[in-house]
């Protein structure tokens, strides 16, 4: 058996004592040390209040903690996501369905305008018809006049005549090549067999390269077709107007 030395057990239970500042944890850490077999299954020798003892209860108090931070914090921040979600989806849906109105208001006004200088050159077109249904003015005088309402009429692009007999002409001072045939053009074709202002659709014209429609209107004299006036229109120019 190993002798007990009084000086040994003072001097190391000294240097426990700087480690456990309680001296019954000092006291169990230094027998432990010495007699570990013995003391194994003593594990409740250490009190509380030790640092080691501190940091371990420390350690599952806060793991404790941040387990419920985490319960709490995860299921806060889904809810936030899906609710911010939410939000967003429903704000851009309104703008959407906000810009779209306006979109549509914007369009309805600009085509009520559009329509309502059509429907203007229309009536210029008719009180021409009228007039010129008396008497048509000779090729002279028809030029000059066409050549002015082209000039100075707004979103007018051109302004022209054609004849049965496939005379041609127009107000820009276009000159049309020998083998024009202005009576097989839909534009005249469909004058003559309506008895009001026919507007064509939408096409590019050749010249311009610009979008145009073009309004006609058949001259009848005894009945018959005398002549066909017809006036091209500029989208971009009544645009513009």
């Amino acid at each position: 058996m190993q002798k007990f030395d009084e000086a040994e057990f003072c001097q190391g239970y000294a240097l426990t004592l700087r480690i456990f500042p309680c001296g019954r944890c000092a006291l169990a850490f230094f027998i432990r040390s010495r007699c570990g077999p013995y003391l194994s299954r003593q594990r409740k020798v250490f009190c509380g209040s030790h640092p080691l003892g501190f940091a371990k209860k420390a350690l599952r108090k806060m793991n404790l903690r941040n387990r419920m931070i985490l319960t709490i914090f995860f299921p806060v921040m889904a809810i936030l996501v899906v609710l911010s979600g939410v939000a967003y989806w429903q704000a851009s849906t309104m703008l959407r369905e906000e810009i779209k109105l306006e979109m549509e208001a914007m369009a309805a006004h600009r085509s009520a305008e559009v329509n309502t200088l059509v429907v203007g050159k229309m009536d210029q077109m008719q009180a021409l018809v009228n007039t010129w249904s008396v008497a048509l003015p000779n090729d002279n005088e028809l030029r000059g006049v066409l050549t002015q309402l082209t000039k100075n009429t707004p979103g007018v692009q051109d302004v022209f005549v054609a004849f049965p007999d496939k005379r041609f002409i127009d107000g820009t001072g276009w000159i049309p090549p020998a083998d024009y045939d202005p009576t097989g053009r839909g534009w005249y074709t469909e004058a003559a067999n309506s008895q009001k202002v026919v507007m064509s659709k939408v096409y590019m014209d050749a010249i311009t390269k610009k979008p145009i429609v073009s309004l006609s209107m058949a001259i009848r004299q005894q009945g018959k077709v005398a002549a066909v006036v017809g006036m091209d229109l500029s989208l971009q120019q009544i645009n513009d107007a």
